[in-house]
Parts: C-alpha cells; sequence; structure tokens
C-alpha cells in the first residue's frame, strides 16, 4: 500500500478539507502551505499529488499506476522545484514551463515548489503568468515557512493552507522519543531528529552542569568560559536560554509534585533546589525572559548569557540568606 497521507502524522482537518475541495472540484490550482519546517507539509503536497493523478478516487487509492508512480518519485505527471544551492533559480522555471507545454499524460499535473520562498526575484517573477493560468488541470503547491518571505504578487496568486506545530503525542509515536526532546521539539520533526543527536545531548549536559553551577558563587569564571564555548551562535543562544527556562519549569513543577517533568532524566539533579521559594524560582524564571528579550533585542550573546548566570546566581543567594 503506497497511499503517502496515511503515512501522515498530525493535520488531520487540513487533510480532509483538502480531499473534500478535491472531490468537488473546488480545489484552487495554486495552493501556499504555510507552517513550520518539520511538521510534514511536503509529505502531504504529495499525498494530495497522488489524489489528483489517481485514476479511482479523489482520495487517492495508493494502488493505482499514478500513485505507485507518485510515491516511488518517478511519476511524470509530477514536478519538483527545490533550491540549487541557496535559490530556486530562473533556469529551472523556465525548464518547468517547458514541461508544462507539453502534452499531459495523466489526468491532471502537479507542481510543487519546496522552499518557495527561496525564489529569486527573476525566478518568481516568471511565474507570475503561469500561476495566474496554469491551464487545465495543472495544480501548483507552494511550501514555505511564513506568507512575509513571498513577494506580494505571488501570495495573491495563491490559497493560503495553514499548518501547526505536530503534537507531542504525534512525535512520540512517530520517533519514541524522550519527553524532554518532544516537548524541546516544538512539534518540529526535523527539530526533534537534531536533538537526538550524541552532540546534542553533550550540548544539554554541558549546559545543565552551567545551570547548576548558580549554586555556587565561586563558579562565575568556570560558567563564563562555558558560556563561550557553548554560545556559538545566537539560535544556538536562543536554544540554551529555552533550556534554561525548561529547567527552571521542571524545578517548579517538582516543587509542587506536578507532571510531566520535561527533563525527568536529570530529576536528581534538580532535587538539591527543592528548598528553594516560590519567589527565587520566580526569579529564575524572569531572568531567563529577560535574557530571551535581550538575544531578540540583538544584544550580544555571550554578555546576556554571562548576565542570565550572574543575576540566577545572585537570586539563589539571597534565597539562602532569607532563608537563613
Amino acid at each position: 500500500m503506497a497511499r503517502l497521507l496515511d503515512q501522515i502524522k498530525g493535520h488531520a482537518t487540513v487533510i480532509q478539507n483538502l480531499l473534500e475541495m478535491n472531490a468537488k472540484f473546488r480545489l484552487h490550482p495554486v495552493l501556499l502551505f504555510i507552517g513550520p519546517s518539520g511538521v510534514g507539509k511536503k509529505k502531504v503536497a504529495l499525498g494530495l499529488a497522488q489524489a489528483l493523478v489517481c485514476e479511482k478516487t479523489p482520495n487517492a487509492c495508493g494502488i493505482c499506476g499514478p500513485c505507485l508512480r507518485i510515491e516511488k518519485n518517478s511519476s511524470e505527471s509530477l514536478k519538483l522545484l527545490q533550491p540549487q544551492g541557496a535559490q530556486i533559480k530562473i533556469e529551472q522555471t523556465r525548464e518547468l514551463q517547458d514541461w508544462l507545454s507539453l502534452r499531459a499524460l495523466g489526468k491532471a499535473r502537479v507542481v510543487i515548489l519546496d522552499d518557495a520562498d527561496k525564489l529569486n526575484v527573476q525566478a518568481a517573477n516568471s511565474l507570475l503568468k503561469t500561476l495566474e493560468e496554469p491551464g487545465e488541470n495543472v495544480f501548483f503547491i507552494l511550501i514555505a515557512q511564513s506568507q512575509n518571505s513571498l513577494l506580494t504578487t505571488i501570495r495573491s496568486r495563491a490559497q493560503t493552507v495553514r499548518f501547526g506545530a505536530l503534537g507531542p503525542e504525534d512525535l512520540q509515536s512517530l520517533t519514541g522519543a524522550p519527553a524532554w526532546a518532544v516537548i524541546s521539539s516544538q512539534g518540529q520533526l526535523n527539530r526533534l531528529s537534531s536533538l537526538l543527536t550524541p552532540e546534542y545531548e553533550t550540548f544539554r549536559k554541558s549546559w545543565l552542569e552551567v545551570f547548576m553551577s548558580i549554586q555556587e558563587s565561586d563558579k562565575r569564571s568556570w560558567a563564563f568560559t562555558q558560556v563561550k564555548e557553548l554560545a556559538s551562535d545566537r539560535e544556538t543562544a536562543l536554544q540554551m536560554v529555552s533550556l534554561w527556562q525548561q529547567f527552571v519549569r521542571d524545578i517548579s513543577f517538582m516543587s509542587v509534585g506536578l507532571e510531566p517533568i520535561i527533563h525527568a532524566d536529570r530529576m536528581n539533579g534538580f532535587k538539591e533546589f527543592s528548598h528553594l521559594s516560590g519567589e527565587c524560582i520566580s526569579e529564575l524564571n524572569q531572568c531567563a525572559l529577560q535574557a530571551e528579550r535581550d538575544l531578540n533585542g540583538n544584544i550580544d550573546r555571550g554578555i546576556v548569557l554571562e548576565n542570565l548566570w550572574w543575576q540566577s546566581q545572585k537570586s539563589m543567594a539571597r534565597s539562602r540568606h532569607d532563608n537563613g
């Protein structure tokens, strides 16, 4: 069985609506799939392509010749455009137009533009006329993370279909990943995959050690050295702040017996913070929120993360003093 839509986790309402429009011959010839990376937009596009070319049903049978050829990426009715290097170039769109000028061999033809936001200006402009009048039984599916990354003239010719992040249950059933990774992935399968690498586990362990060190004022120099080694770029620094927020959240949950604990495999370490007052936990959370704001405000990442450690350490010291 090669029905691609059966292999997709999540997005049930989106898929149902697309299939209903296809069955009623009301599907817009130019669709724009918008949503976070790694949630399955391309898989849905390929599944919809099967439904469009299927000889037996508007829902895709998965067993007819056209369906099987879509699944095997050998279909004469499907054209997939992806960036060559950093862009989708005008040479690619010209090749596409040559392909569309040929006689159709199947029920429909489907063009999928993956990372459509990487169309360069020349390529995008060359597509405008084609998108305005795609031709009979020709369907375009453009895939991007944000509408704002596309030319207004492209957006105006398409019907937007929005995709949300995958739910924790879907990610868990797909990967069997630990809870901390599922939650940290924010519903993105590709991000989850990167969290499960040995390199990331080493990174998480190192950053947790920095977090644990806020209990000891004499660790400041060591912690700042670790910050410089770990914060290789702004994106990594944002990940570090996100993890810090999760550590504080886990301590807060443990203090009142709530579940789930995100980093359950590190609970023994978090027990060292069991004496913290609610006020101190709140201060630690405020430190992390401020660090996130500072990073988004383009303040130097090293300064932001050093300040996060220092302010958190001072909150810990005040808590110990207040508790006598």
